[in-house]
């Protein structure tokens, strides 16, 4: 389906967020004040004056009566009263606060302020100074000693539910603007696993399927690009089917041929020249097999692994490799040193692993070929090396050699290299969980390629 660029645009959803921030913002504050307006209509918190206006409705009183009664002074009040010669006759205050009433009482630069507020009373016996704040008060003694600055806690309380609230709002509004984004995610997914059959969903921000629309043309672009590699690897595998077939034939009427002549009178060591060509015909046959596995389902062959002695392994593929090396008077040179041990191994695919390496540099050597098999344990591993004295592997052959149809220089133009040697060895050499490490000789001139298999236990 294609996507809406209509939508939502991301400035929009910002202002809205800001406004619904405002407007908590706002609400909070309404909240708060109502919260404290109904303590103090409860009675729960005294006004800022509530101390003042009890001094001057008890003023009178204080000035009136023959002996001073300090219980007619309010609770949130101190007092300092002063003989009319101006000693300190009793006092509630601390002594810096003595020495401020005193000088408030002297005339002195002392201002009342909200802390520090002061009432002069006259007496018959003196004066009786009161200092007292006008602030708000909880009537609650807990709160009143633990919080004794109620807007301190006013305020306290406003920013509190200020931030609480706008982390809500802020969080579901993030929650929005996910759920917005979990269409890019979900088709992002999708396209980096390369699954291309899905639906794209459009999202209410238009950014964001702005960010959708060119993932769907990425989508598209990586559909067609596909379509095209798929095209490609079917003509492939065609082209390889068509291979196999026409190698059927000539493989068919060498074996008719051969067991026809091993019928005749023939010498004894033309009965075993017969026979290599019996055994390597039926070879034959067996890689046109695997070929045709690895046509249809794109594997390298069937696996059917079996527990055998490294020293047994190492034999068979001396003879194995002696056979094909006898062909036009090759000569191979043999090292094998071997320890006791048991892995897990297809000999059948070892050996046409093997062939196909010995195979690739009888042909890539003019004339008569001396190879070496190195065949040795190493820890748990079975190493097995094949070295020629050829040119050895260019740089490209290097990083190229074992991929499927690559053809090096020496057989660009050869029409019986169809770059695939290598590449069903390495298959191979997988399969039995090892790998095959390429490279050149480093004493003399010529290629070696190396096997490297597990062995399940090495004593």
């Amino acid at each position: 389906m294609g996507i809406k660029l209509k939508g939502q645009s991301l400035r929009i959803i910002f202002l809205e967020y800001l406004i619904s921030v405002g407007i908590v913002l706002f609400l909070s504050l309404g909240l708060v004040i109502l919260m404290f307006n109904t303590m103090y209509s409860l009675g729960f918190i005294l006004p800022a004056d509530y101390t003042e206006n009890q001094i001057h409705e008890r003023k009178n009183a204080i000035a009136n009566t023959e002996t001073f009664d300090k219980n007619l002074i309010p609770d949130n009040a101190s007092y300092l009263l002063i003989s009319k010669d101006g000693n300190i006759i009793t006092s509630s205050m601390s002594k810096d606060e003595e020495d401020r009433a005193i000088r408030y009482y002297n005339n002195e630069r002392v201002y009342n302020t909200p802390s520090y507020s002061y009432i002069e009373i006259l007496r018959n016996d003196g004066y009786c100074i009161i200092q007292y704040s006008v602030k708000p008060y909880f009537t609650n003694k807990f709160m009143a000693e633990y919080f004794p600055n109620v807007n301190a806690v006013y305020v306290s309380i406003l920013i509190l539910v200020s931030l609480l609230n706008t982390l809500v709002v802020t969080i579901v509004w993030a929650k929005y603007l996910v759920k917005q984004l979990s269409p890019i995610f979900a088709a992002s997914e999708k396209i980096s696993e390369q699954t291309l059959d899905f639906d794209l969903h459009y999202s209410r921000v238009k950014e964001f399927n702005e960010v959708l629309f060119s993932l769907e043309k990425m989508r598209n672009a990586l559909q067609e690009s596909l379509i095209k590699e798929w095209i490609q690897e079917e003509n492939k595998q065609k082209q390889i089917s068509a291979l196999i077939h026409d190698l059927k034939t000539p493989v068919s009427i060498v074996q008719g041929n051969t067991e026809l002549l091993k019928k005749t009178s023939v010498t004894e060591d033309q009965s075993i020249y017969i026979d290599y060509i019996l055994s390597n015909s039926n070879r034959i046959s067996e890689y046109i097999k695997t070929l045709l596995i690895m046509n249809k389902n794109s594997n390298a062959t069937e696996y059917q692994p079996q527990s055998l002695a490294v020293k047994t392994v190492s034999e068979q593929l001396v003879t194995v490799s002696k056979e094909l090396m006898s062909i036009n008077s090759n000569n191979l040179k043999t090292n094998v040193v071997v320890e006791d041990g048991i892995m897990s191994v297809d000999l059948k695919l070892l050996e046409r692993a093997l062939q196909n390496v010995l195979a690739n540099s009888i042909e890539n050597n003019n004339g008569i070929v001396t190879l070496e098999l190195n065949i040795k344990t190493v820890d748990e591993f079975l190493e097995i090396s094949i070295l020629d004295n050829g040119k050895g592997f260019s740089d490209i052959d290097l990083i190229h050699a074992k991929e499927q149809f690559y053809r090096g220089d020496y057989s660009r133009h050869s029409a019986t290299n169809y770059g695939i040697g290598l590449f069903i060895t390495e298959q191979i050499i997988k399969l039995h969980g090892g790998s095959v490490i390429l490279k050149n000789r480093e004493a003399c001139r010529g290629a070696e390629v190396k096997f490297i298999l597990p062995i399940q236990n090495n004593k």
